[in-house]
Order: structure tokens, then sequence, then C-alpha cells
């Protein structure tokens, strides 16, 4: 899983080197490489802390989708700057390993945990917080600008950037009521996006919220 430096990146590193800045932009290669191997090495140290490393390797081996569903949480944990959606990759991950039946579940929350980043999480908890869902956590501090009069969940998400919209419709956490699909409204988070806050709020270092039933 190591982010090797790509055949363009070894091209450019002699004449990066003899440019005024060329060596922070050196640096800052070397910091990403450093943080992406870190974030993987965290993580599998949580699932065989979770598992077990005789019952990880077993079920790696045996089952292609295990294995693919690993691979593709360790590759999202190491390219996020999110300690919370890190945590929360572990914690499916763990999951899936240790029970079958948490496989598909784990699939689909890993899947889209990979495609949301601050900005998303950000609103969906907003259109959450405005649909009565208690979230006590996520995003809190960032938000405080953002607190208004408005209330519904259609308005909350109206006032977003298209790119999320768009990103949290494709990944199935909000959706528009009556399958509209013309334009890139929505007026409900879905179970499936709760769950996803859910995850994140107890992965979220330092939360204090208990956990819903069944995570």
């Amino acid at each position: 899983m190591e982010l090797a430096p790509s055949r363009i990146e070894k091209a450019l590193r002699l004449p990066l080197a003899a440019l005024p800045f060329g060596g922070i932009v050196l640096e800052l290669l070397d910091l990403a490489h450093e943080q992406y191997d870190s974030a993987i090495a965290q993580t599998v140290g949580e699932i065989i802390a979770g598992t077990g490393a005789e019952l990880l390797t077993q079920r790696i081996r045996d089952d292609p989708e295990v294995r693919a569903t690993v691979i593709e949480a360790l590759s999202a944990a190491g390219r996020t700057g999110l300690e919370a959606k890190r945590r929360a990759l572990s914690k499916l991950v763990t999951a899936a390993i240790l029970d079958d039946a948490r496989v598909d579940e784990a699939q689909l929350l890993i899947l889209a945990l990979r495609d949301l980043e601050g900005p998303h999480i950000r609103a969906l908890t907003r259109a959450a917080r405005a649909q009565g869902v208690d979230v006590t956590s996520w995003g809190e501090s960032r938000n405080k600008e953002r607190s208004s009069v408005v209330t519904t969940v259609d308005a909350v998400l109206a006032a977003e950037p298209t790119a999320v919209i768009a990103t949290l419709l494709r990944t199935g956490a909000i959706t528009q009521d009556g399958m509209t699909y013309a334009t890139l409204r929505a007026n409900r988070v879905t179970d499936f996006g709760i769950a996803l806050l859910d995850y994140l709020v107890e992965c979220e270092p330092g939360h204090t919220r208990a956990t819903r039933p069944g995570r």
C-alpha cells in the first residue's frame, strides 16, 4: 500500500531541485508520502488490535471481497486529512473481518467515505441538524458562522455548493423525496447518510456522545 513515487515525479525531482523553490516542492512531496504511509500503518495497527493478525490474514486470503474492502479502506485512510474518517474506515474494516454479515454494509460505507471530505461532511451535518438528528460533535466549531434562521433541510442544502450536493447525492447520503433528479436539489438526509455521520462522530477524537444501537 505504499504510495510509491510516480515515474513523472521521479523524472521531475532533479530539475525541481535546481529551481529556487524546488526544495520546498520536494519537501511537500516527501511529506505527502510520509503522511500516507503513517496513516496506513496506524490504520492497520488498529485493525489488527481489533481482529488479531491471524484472523485478518485468513479473511484477506480466503475472501476476495474482504480483501478488496480492506485495500479500498486503507487507500482512503492514507489520503484523508480527517482523523475521524480514518478511524471510521478502521472500525468498518474491523467489523467486516469479525462478522461476515457486516461485509456488505462495510463495503457501501467505505465506498461512500472514500469520496467524502470536510466540505461534504460539514454540509451533511448541517442538513442532519435541520432534520432534527442529534449530531453533537462533527464540525461544531467550524459551523458557528453558518447558523442562521434557515431550518428546513432543502433550504440548508440549497445553500451548499453544487459539487458538494452532487457528491452527497451520488453516495446516497441525501435524497430528494419523489425521486425527481432533474435538478441537483435534495430535501432529506437518508438513513445511510445518518449512519455515515454516526461512524464519523463516534470516531472523532474526544467524542462524548453515546453510540447508537447497532454500531
